[in-house]
């Protein structure tokens, strides 16, 4: 028996979710950098970037991530909140200035070239929500037969650790000899629950990356990174349900369940890009980001705790308890190839406007193992999916400092538009899940000819839908969720 029921859309968008590198200069201006140049975190974008270098540059990051959660689970609203700290990113940047026979820096043909190795967060998966709720539809032990049902095994082929076998043997579900089928351990069809509940996500995508960029006559760099990249999640779901039906019927009083599962794996990237400078301080950019094949190992489990209530005299209540260990598995995912086309637009050496947009296939998500088909859930991926393009917006204007020359205050603003990867014609739950994410950012920084100091706050705002559990006839009761999310970043750069 192989578990593959952890696995399917969610985690094929989850992981497929293309969420910018930022320096603060680079959150500042709303993550604006496929024509700019020379950021370090530039390397997992457009490596291009990094062909504009002259000096060595180490650069770090710190930031404060905060994020508050409005929820709605049958008609009852609840929230939750949390913050982390974290440092994003490190990057050490190192060129080579091509001389000419007269010991000058040369003007023509290769005049650069740089190298890189970054360290850079690319998605943090923290999220914190609870719920609550009277749902009068089913009950999640309906959930419990179900699956039980899809295996289609009897009790005594039951395998240890696994939702079915812990389900049965605590209780929670009866099997019919005669019909062959799990049912609910609820003597009767009404349903009328009292659910408390909560969903607590952490981990992060990282990209291990060595990169390198070529400057020609400073109107032409291309470049090129490898990137190793890892993921890490953890998601721990629990469900706390109570009888409210005033029946008489000796059954389950309460049920407490809790599931844990944790994804652990890598894969390769390779990173292409050019800028183009066009003149009249125009610059053009093209960025590729190959899809990455992770091998994910996951680790899930569960605890299942039922109270059962005799209704006899006297009354009498029992508690069935089953923890089990660890189960792990391996699986693989693709995520998407994406690309971006970037414009920088320099006026008067003081104000810089940037657009940038990116195009993202979520139908190219795919799974596949060698002991399981993924068929299904890949048909899933390809129905319900479709090719967004998110779009950038940043400006930066420059002030010379009158009491220093050799520094420069920066102002930066940036705007980031990024549509919902659900096809809209075929997801059935209003428009919640194809609403965009909007985030909008503000920046300042300062920068002198041997350092540079950054500090920008963005702040996001987006929805998902949260469903603690299927039924067999596809009764999917979900949690509406409205996520806001505020970033602090300071990024120091120095010049070596």
């Amino acid at each position: 028996m192989v578990a593959v029921q952890a696995q399917g859309i969610t985690e094929a968008y989850r992981y497929s979710q293309f969420d910018i590198p930022y320096s603060a200069r680079t959150m500042g201006m709303g993550g604006t950098m496929s024509a700019i140049g020379a950021d370090p975190v530039a390397v997992l974008l457009n490596p291009a970037g990094l062909g504009n270098f002259r000096r060595s540059e180490f650069q770090i990051s710190l930031y404060n991530r905060s994020f508050s959660s409005d929820n709605t689970y049958f008609g009852t609203a609840s929230n939750g909140d949390g913050s982390k700290f974290s440092m994003p990113n490190v990057n050490i940047v190192i060129p080579k200035i091509r001389y000419d026979r007269n010991g000058r820096p040369a003007k023509k043909g290769l005049v650069s070239t740089a190298w890189n190795f970054g360290i850079n967060k690319v998605t943090d998966f923290t999220e914190n929500y609870s719920f609550q709720g009277n749902n009068t539809s089913n009950s999640i032990t309906d959930h419990f037969a179900t699956d039980a049902n899809s295996y289609g095994y009897a009790p005594n082929d039951l395998e240890g650790g696994y939702l079915d076998y812990i389900a049965y043997n605590a209780g929670a579900i009866a099997y019919n000899s005669s019909t062959g089928q799990y049912v609910s351990a609820y003597d009767s069809t009404d349903s009328d629950f009292d659910h408390i509940g909560s969903v607590k996500r952490k981990g992060n995508k990282y990209s291990y990356s060595f990169g390198i960029g070529a400057n020609f006559d400073y109107k032409f760099q291309i470049g090129a990174s490898v990137s190793y990249n890892t993921i890490r999640f953890t998601e721990d779901y629990y469900l706390e349900e109570t009888d409210l039906r005033s029946n008489q019927d000796a059954d389950i009083e309460q049920l407490f369940y809790r599931r844990k599962f944790f994804d652990k794996g890598n894969g390769l990237g390779i990173n292409l890009g050019a800028i183009v400078d066009m003149g009249s301080g125009v610059k053009l950019g093209f960025g590729y980001n190959s899809g990455i094949t992770y091998n994910l190992k996951t680790s899930f489990g569960y605890d299942l705790t039922t109270v059962l209530d005799d209704k006899a005299s006297p009354v009498i209540k029992s508690l069935r308890e089953f923890t089990d260990p660890d189960n792990t598995y391996d699986y693989n995912i693709t995520t998407p190839a994406t690309s971006h086309f970037g414009l920088n637009w320099m006026m008067d050496k003081r104000f810089m406007f940037n657009a940038d947009f990116s195009y993202l296939n979520y139908r190219k998500s795919e799974f596949y193992a060698d002991d399981a088909s993924y068929d299904r859930e890949n048909i899933e991926i390809n129905n319900l999916f479709r090719a967004t393009i998110i779009s950038r917006f940043g400006m930066e204007y420059n002030h010379p400092m009158a009491n220093n020359k050799d520094q420069t205050l920066r102002l930066r603003l940036g705007y980031i538009n990024q549509p919902s990867g659900y096809n809209r014609s075929v997801v059935q739950r209003g428009s919640l899940l194809t609403k965009s994410k909007s985030i909008v950012s503000a920046g300042i920084g300062i920068i002198d000819k041997d350092f540079y100091l950054d500090a920008a706050i963005q702040y996001s705002n987006s929805y998902n839908y949260f469903i603690p559990y299927y039924t067999e006839d596809e009764g999917l009761q979900g949690m509406e969720n409205q996520l806001k999310l505020t970033i602090f970043q300071i990024t120091a750069g120095f010049k070596i």
